[in-house]
């Protein structure tokens, strides 16, 4: 049978990872006197905490190596997601981009 749970432990420990980069905004926002830290703050913890409950809760089923379905699956799930995501962005803004230029 097919086992997921090392796919959902990278997929926890790249989101816990994520997490972590939001406190550098944070810090900057902290550091600028803006006030809009809570809201980094907030969004961070939450994050760390979902990907680290969900990569501790997979952990038992870590083996040394992944199956070829098994990074199917991770890539599919993290970062193929994210890459098709940019490129339908910036795919529209390129048509707008051109639409705009066509009227004005």
């Amino acid at each position: 049978m097919f086992d997921l749970r090392p796919v959902g432990y990278v997929i926890g420990m790249l989101v816990a990872a994520l997490g972590l980069t939001m406190l550098a905004p944070m810090f900057v926002d902290l550091i600028e006197g803006r006030g809009h830290w809570p809201a980094f703050a907030e969004s961070a913890v939450i994050t760390i905490l979902v990907g680290g409950l969900v990569s501790i809760s997979c952990q038992n089923g870590v083996k040394d190596r992944l199956s070829i379905q098994q990074t199917f699956f991770a890539y599919n799930g993290s970062l193929g997601r994210a890459a098709s995501f940019w490129r339908t962005t910036l795919y529209h803004w390129r048509v707008r981009a051109l639409v705009y230029q066509c009227y004005v």
